[in-house]
């Protein structure tokens, strides 16, 4: 692990455009121990995370759908960027193609553009829940929750499919990755952060402000149980610190980006090369921290991790109740699923009983003999037109008329023709 290098390789130079960083090995070793331990973290939290939703029915809601997709996110850099990235630091530089190259940028770009679009998702999912509680359940519906995470991943890929074909992804040594090269492209670059980081950090913002400004308002001890106030504001500050916490940690390396994009010639070669690698390595290091959180401030993650940890002492007990947990949620989707079919049924049913709509029929009808004034109980139609008196029991129409349908009765009344007479 010492001196990085540009690595030669058949698909081209990699890395040869860039300065060549000298750091002390110390920092290197350094470095890749944080690495490690980041990957380990990353994997084993953001798998607790899932675990425990898919668990706990109480996790079970439409808000931690995107709370497990934020953790699919944040596994994306561990399985695949990092583990190159410390080969990358072991040999000092990059000896593997460029197409994998590729893929690592744009795997981290998947995890990066991921992760704070999934927690704008989560911050709009509980501005709904606390602002809108009465159109909540219909805003989140599990068909609807569905939809927002289809395109909540939809935004990310397309968001980050450009950077392939504008050939912006490429090995950077002083930070033993590859990553987006906006320095020729100074425009794209402040485009990119400000969509891919500012506007959703101020939708986020506007969220959160107005959920807290909510919370205050509602603080009434003497009618609300303090226990789910106290409940609320942690399940506020949770989410929030996940927000607050992504935002610091990239909001370095992001800054870099708009300075050097501003003034390539000038600010590339001011800015050391251990700023730019502490700032990547803070922003790396975010991915492992959402874990951390949830089982700190949550209560309900903290109780399933401890339940997690005593399960995995005995692998067979624990498949065994994973698989129990799986069939569970199959039969309550199932249930559900009964459950919607049956209200459906039930509204076409009283659909059925009501009063259809007015059946226009042009007739010419003689000697049509009126209905029955009908056993007691059986439903009447109102119609707007003159009941016929009790006495009469036929009536002669010519023209137009109207025919309304109630159960078994019928009822000829007469529209549209003055010529009409009773016998």
């Amino acid at each position: 692990m010492g001196r990085t290098l540009a690595v030669p390789t058949p698909y081209g130079c990699i890395g040869c455009k860039l300065p060549q960083p000298d750091y002390p090995p110390a920092l290197i070793v350094f470095m890749f121990c944080a690495m490690v331990i980041t990957i380990v973290v990353d994997l084993i939290g953001n798998s607790m995370v899932i675990l425990a939703v898919s668990k706990n029915k109480k996790l079970r809601n439409s808000g931690n759908v995107f709370v497990v997709s934020l953790s699919v996110a944040d596994m994306l850099v561990a399985i695949y960027p990092y583990p190159l990235m410390l080969h990358a630091m072991a040999i000092g530089g990059w000896d593997l193609s460029k197409l994998q190259c590729q893929m690592v940028g744009f795997i981290t770009g998947l995890s990066v553009v991921g992760s704070i679009f999934n927690i704008m998702a989560i911050a709009i999912n509980r501005y709904c829940y606390i602002c809108h509680s009465l159109q909540y359940e219909r805003i989140f519906s599990v068909r609807n929750t569905c939809i927002y995470l289809a395109v909540t991943w939809i935004m990310t890929v397309l968001a980050v499919l450009p950077n392939m074909y504008i050939g912006t992804i490429e090995y950077d040594p002083r930070t033993y990755t590859c990553i987006f090269n906006y320095v020729n492209n100074p425009a794209f670059a402040v485009t990119i952060v400000c969509i891919h980081f500012v506007l959703p950090l101020l939708i986020v913002g506007f969220c959160y402000v107005k959920i807290w400004t909510k919370v205050l308002a509602a603080r009434d001890p003497a009618g609300q149980n303090p226990d789910n106030q106290l409940a609320e504001v942690r399940n506020f500050l949770t989410m929030f610190v996940i927000f607050l916490l992504f935002a610091v940690c990239w909001c370095p390396i992001n800054a870099l980006t708009v300075l050097v994009a501003v003034n390539p010639k000038e600010m590339a070669g001011k800015i050391p090369n251990w700023v730019y690698l502490a700032a990547y390595f803070i922003a790396y290091f975010n991915s492992c921290l959402n874990a951390v959180i949830y089982g700190v401030l949550n209560e309900n993650f903290r109780r399933e991790y401890w339940t997690i940890f005593h399960a995995m002492r005995h692998p067979v007990l624990f498949l065994s109740g994973l698989l129990t947990d799986v069939r569970e949620m199959q039969e309550a989707q199932a249930h559900t699923r009964a459950r919607a079919r049956a209200r459906t049924q039930a509204h076409e049913q009283d659909h059925a009983h009501a009063c259809p709509a007015v059946e226009e029929i042009p007739m010419s009808v003689r000697n049509v003999p009126l209905p029955g004034h009908g056993a007691a109980g059986q439903p009447e139609c109102v119609s707007g037109h003159p009941k016929p008196a009790s006495g009469h029991s036929r009536l002669l129409i010519l023209g137009f008329s109207v025919k309304i349908r109630c159960d078994s009765s019928v009822l000829w009344l007469l529209k549209d023709d003055p010529n009409w007479s009773a016998i």
